[in-house]
């Protein structure tokens, strides 16, 4: 059957059904990401003069739901954008992520101590009435990341950013992601590669779709910390110098490349801790890919399933990127064809699906935003 369109009012406790889209729009691109979830999805309807004025002047913020028969919901948000298109006006929906810009939220979490994943529960609760309240899906970062003071009226989106940098109790910390799915429901969750969700073959690959790009131009493998030590009663003081941590491995495939790492107030066990993390980013090439797959998604149950199902925070491999693992003398990288994906944009004419991983380095910036914390 594919895709399905229909268009409800604004009222997310009693939905009304305004119209049925399907078949009545063209054009359509969806898109996911993280932060957020459910990002956009453009459109151009087929359009009556009426139909076009209902559009400009009565359905910002009416829901928007993309169905599938047999998968269910594969996008839901609200219209926010009316503006001209190739072949009229063109219609751009975001996902209910963007209803987390729409209110405000004060308060000081310094009392007692606090994790993101408390203080993001608090701002859904008290601040963003259009996400679900539901609990079940925000996993614990059980770092306490107190005292917070956003007394500024900061946006919940806002607050959500400025409490993840922090990462999770971990030794290296992880990234973590927020995103709001189907119903409005929403996820917190760490960035793991241990679980494969999708697979794909070259033979999948459209034509000139995959860009894929290894870099050493910034691989540093031996690395130390100059930093000004901080007194917990004076401030910054004295300029200090870590050791240098080296990765053998990495010396030697590539030989040694040295690097300071400079940082500005730290502590000793601080300093050393972002030195560690600037290691583990930096000790490989850097990495980046764009694919684009005009077939089918294939789930870990070896079942073909549609591509627009493949969605941001999802795990995906292609099995025949590389030659076989048997002509290397030391097991390559799986990140060379396994990747976690950071963004997706469906173009449902075409039945094709645009990936982009995520390959951003974040140890580093995790430990130096805890310094910020001491």
């Amino acid at each position: 059957m594919g895709l399905q369109y229909y268009l409800y009012d604004k009222d997310l406790s009693s939905p009304r059904q305004i119209k049925v889209l399907t078949g009545a729009i063209q054009r359509v691109r969806l898109g996911t990401g993280l932060h957020g979830g459910f990002t956009f999805l453009d459109f151009e309807p087929r359009l009556s003069v009426r139909d076009a004025f209902l559009w400009a002047e009565e359905y910002h913020f009416y829901r928007i739901l993309a169905y599938d028969q047999l998968e269910g919901i594969v996008w839901e948000g609200r219209v926010e954008d009316i503006y001209p298109g190739e072949l009229g006006m063109r219609v751009r929906c975001l996902g209910y992520w963007s209803s987390m810009f729409d209110q405000t939220h004060f308060e000081r979490y310094w009392h007692i101590s606090y994790t993101a994943t408390e203080i993001i529960t608090d701002v859904i609760a008290d601040s963003s009435p259009d996400i679900s309240t539901s609990t079940a899906n925000l996993q614990d970062t059980v770092l306490d990341i107190a005292p917070q003071t956003f007394t500024d009226y900061e946006k919940p989106a806002q607050i959500v950013n400025a409490v993840l940098k922090y990462g999770d109790d971990q030794t290296p910390p992880r990234t973590w992601y927020f995103a709001v799915w189907e119903n409005r429901v929403p996820y917190l969750f760490p960035k793991v590669t241990d679980t494969v969700d999708w697979e794909f073959e070259l033979r999948d690959v459209a034509r000139g779709g995959l860009t894929l790009s290894r870099s050493a131009a910034n691989l540093w493998n031996s690395i130390l910390a100059v930093y000004s030590a901080i007194d917990p009663e004076e401030g910054p003081g004295a300029r200090k110098a870590t050791a240098f941590a080296t990765d053998a491995d990495s010396v030697a495939k590539y030989g040694t490349r040295e690097f300071p790492l400079s940082l500005a107030g730290a502590s000793d066990a601080g300093a050393e801790a972002a030195r560690d993390a600037a290691l583990d980013d930096l000790k490989e090439p850097s990495q980046f890919a764009t694919t684009k797959f005009d077939a089918w998604a294939w789930d870990k149950g070896k079942r073909r399933r549609p591509l627009y199902m493949v969605r941001a925070g999802d795990v995906f491999r292609i099995r025949d990127l590389v030659p076989s693992e048997a002509m290397f003398t030391v097991p390559f990288p799986d990140s060379l064809r396994t990747f976690f994906i950071k963004e997706t944009e469906y173009d449902a004419d075409r039945n094709r699906l645009r990936i982009v991983p995520d390959f951003e380095s974040s140890a580093l910036d995790i430990m130096v935003a805890r310094e910020g914390l001491r």
